[in-house]
């Protein structure tokens, strides 16, 4: 029982390594920005720069950040439905194009057989 559990949370944790840590990561963060409140919201950039006021815009633009597709300089970030989607479709016409293949063989076959039997009554 426990080897199944440990087995389905290992398949689990290799499925889903990024979002698992991406929700970590903005966890802390999150946490973070919670308990320093008044210090990260106070956005005095250049008077006693800490840091945290930048924490707080990161947060932010971590949140938004999985809803958008977002490209330029070679630099290409997909949200997961889009990723998920391109890979169905992929192999969708993978799978449609290995059965075109597989029809014109069984074509092919046919045709060869006709002819061969056509030749036999022939003779």
């Amino acid at each position: 029982m426990i080897s199944k559990i440990l087995r389905f949370l290992r398949k689990l944790f290799d499925l889903h390594i990024y979002q698992i840590l991406y929700f970590i990561l903005l966890s802390c963060l999150w946490a973070y920005l919670y308990f320093n409140w008044d210090e990260c919201i106070s956005m005095q950039f250049f008077s006693d720069f800490d840091g945290n006021n930048i924490l707080f815009l990161v947060a932010i633009l971590l949140t938004i950040l999985p809803f958008y597709n977002i490209e330029g300089n070679g630099v290409k970030i997909q949200n997961n439905i889009t990723r998920r989607m391109e890979n169905e479709i992929q192999n969708a016409e993978t799978q449609y194009e290995l059965e075109q293949q597989g029809n014109h063989r069984i074509v092919q076959m046919n045709n060869l057989n006709n002819q061969q039997e056509v030749s036999e009554r022939g003779q």
